[in-house]
């Protein structure tokens, strides 16, 4: 998965289908590896974000909402966006709440 990123990142494959392999390769991955996953993508949209641990847990909480609403990536969607997006397509049941996605990005 960390080749595909690259991949995506370098120019070696376009960013639009890193994201389509590494969407797939999501879905055909086990629950447990699928919530890794998504919890990964969580905490890198969280690294992207300013503030603490709590101001970034709402603005997350923020772009979940407005990612379930719109469900496309958007052209000119953040990339905070676009990771929630993903980890939206990896797992729908990706949490909603602040406290949750506070945990994930805490896991302490």
């Amino acid at each position: 998965m960390a080749r595909v990123r690259v991949s995506g990142v370098t120019g070696t494959m376009t960013p639009d289908l890193a994201r389509e392999v590494l969407t797939e390769l999501g879905r055909r991955a086990q629950p447990s590896e699928r919530h890794d996953l998504r919890n990964a993508l969580i905490r890198r949209a969280a690294e992207q974000l300013p503030g603490g641990l709590w101001e970034k847990a709402k603005r997350l909480e923020h772009e979940v909402k407005a990612a379930r609403a719109s469900r496309s990536a958007a052209a000119d969607a953040s990339s905070v966006r676009a990771l929630v997006l993903q980890a939206l397509e990896i797992d729908p049941g990706t949490p909603r709440g602040w406290r949750q996605l506070l945990r994930i990005i805490d896991p302490v």
